[in-house]
């Protein structure tokens, strides 16, 4: 496998979405401790893009948070009452 190519994997698990990744660490590991990386280089990949994938999380978070927090804390059946089957009861079941 091309070496660019593995530090672009290695770039690519440690940004979100979080994809298990700890088999691709160790495997590089392994080849920085065999020579084929350069171990301070793949230190440096995987730290760099752990911060970059945390920080893009972050802004995500800060700018669709709040509309997405509202849409969760929603109540669409808010206001609406059951008046019981339609055989003319005079059972009323209101949501608050």
């Amino acid at each position: 496998m091309d070496v660019l190519a593995l530090y672009g994997l290695l770039v690519l698990t440690t940004l979100p979405p979080l994809v298990p990744n700890s088999a691709l660490l160790v495997s590089a590991g392994v080849l920085a401790s065999r020579g084929e990386l350069f171990l301070p280089q793949v230190l440096l990949v995987v730290a760099g893009s752990a911060v970059l994938g945390d920080l893009l999380m972050y802004l995500a978070a800060r700018r669709f948070g709040e509309p997405v927090r509202a849409w969760m804390r929603r109540n669409p059946a808010a206001g609406r009452c059951w008046s019981g089957p339609p055989s003319g009861s005079s059972a009323t079941a209101c949501r608050s």
